[in-house]
């Protein structure tokens, strides 16, 4: 596992201010012909800036040179800490996972089956549900425990990483255009507490109504 850098460490300001020197000297020495057997002492830097005949284009160059590279190696450290966004998994019940007109501008969903959350180090919190172009909304539900324990009733879908759970949503999207007695797929959209929006993907709903 990758360590984390805390830019903030006096430690780490010295070795990134170190680094700068010695990138600086470097290409210093090499605009201007001197030799680099000054860079082995600190003492040797110091002549190699301060005693050598720089030009100003090469000390805006050597600067210029000097930001990007710290520059990239800021913008590397933030990558290497920044969390990976979790993605949930979907895998319908073949008896779970349905569809209905409940008016002519609405539909009803049910969406069963097993739900992982995986890719990230943090639980997950769904509030809501809908399909992809559309307006999401609450949801109710059941919970299905692995160990054969009775339903439990749920407005909510908790998530922890890797931690497969079964539960069945009923939601009410707004949708015109679904045809009756014919299967309806569509992307499924789900929302957590931080207002973040998690795709199933494509998602195939047998007709239920009459």
């Amino acid at each position: 596992m990758l360590k984390r850098f805390d830019l903030k460490k006096p430690a780490v300001r010295a070795g990134a201010v170190l680094l700068n020197l010695v990138v600086s000297a470097i290409i210093t020495a090499w605009l201007t012909g001197q030799p680099l057997t000054g860079l082995a002492k600190l003492r040797g830097l110091s002549q190699t800036f301060i005693r050598g005949r720089v030009t100003i284009p090469a000390w805006v160059f050597t600067l210029a040179v000097a930001f990007l590279l710290w520059s990239a190696v800021a913008i590397l450290l933030h990558l290497i800490r920044r969390p990976r966004k979790a993605k949930i998994h979907f895998i319908p019940d073949g008896y779970n996972t349905l569809w209905s007109r409940q008016t002519d501008s609405q539909i009803n969903l049910r969406l069963g089956g097993t739900f992982t959350c995986g890719g990230g180090t943090e639980d997950l919190t769904i509030l809501r549900a809908g399909l992809a172009g559309t307006d999401l909304v609450v949801f109710n539900g059941i919970f299905i425990p692995r160990d054969g324990n009775y339903e439990v009733p749920i407005s909510e879908l908790s998530l922890a990483p890797g931690v497969p759970v079964r539960a069945v949503l009923d939601f009410r999207p707004a949708d015109s255009t679904a045809e009756r007695k014919k299967p309806l797929q569509r992307e499924v959209i789900l929302l957590d507490n931080r207002n973040r929006r998690f795709s199933l993907g494509q998602v195939q709903f047998p007709y239920s109504g009459v």
